[in-house]
């Protein structure tokens, strides 16, 4: 498959995602941002402004009918063709941004699938057994040998956890559900 493709399903499930959620259940007063590439995004910019911020370095290509688009680099100062360099991709609604998605990768997404399965169904176990309620934190520690950075996802009794160790003799990453003794 093509990342373009993978990259406007997700727009679409995002979008969807979003309508799902409804603008009620949004505090406008602790509005986030994103930084993609270099422009600082927020929901609820007018369209013009964010293409005034991602004009420069970016092209906007739109996905299907929707109002969704990728966020392609230009290419030597030109338009780009490749659609699988997208960093990510933003939906407006009424002119107004509704949503920002940034795509972490990988840049080979058939390699990225087993990783993308782990960590849904490690959240699918949790989210099956009513763990909805959770935290997240992040831990890293270097050493000469080793460096190692975790990430968590904390609900409760229960927890996933997601390593990564780079050693001499490579990087690995390990997705883990964890269950505790309540203390």
């Amino acid at each position: 498959m093509h990342r373009h493709f993978i990259s406007a399903i997700c727009v679409i499930s995002l979008f969807g995602f979003v309508q799902a959620l409804g603008q009620s259940t949004r505090d406008k007063s602790m509005q986030g941002t994103i930084l993609l590439g270099s422009a600082e995004l927020t929901p609820g910019m007018s369209r013009g402004a964010v293409i005034a911020r991602l004009g420069e370095s970016y092209e906007l290509k739109r996905v299907g009918n929707s109002d969704g688009w990728l966020v392609v680099p230009k290419q030597n100062g030109g338009k780009s063709d490749d659609l699988s360099s997208a960093i990510g991709n933003v939906v407006f609604k009424k002119d107004m941004l509704d949503s920002i998605s940034k795509d972490w990768g990988p840049q080979d997404q058939i390699k990225g699938a087993d990783f993308g399965q782990s960590i849904y169904g490690a959240i699918a176990s949790l989210a099956n057994k009513g763990k909805t309620h959770c935290q997240i934190h992040v831990e890293e520690n270097h050493q000469p040998t080793v460096n190692t950075r975790a990430a968590f996802i904390i609900c409760g009794d229960e927890y996933i956890k997601v390593d990564i160790i780079r050693t001499s003799e490579g990087e690995f990453s390990l997705v883990s559900e964890v269950l505790s003794a309540v203390e």
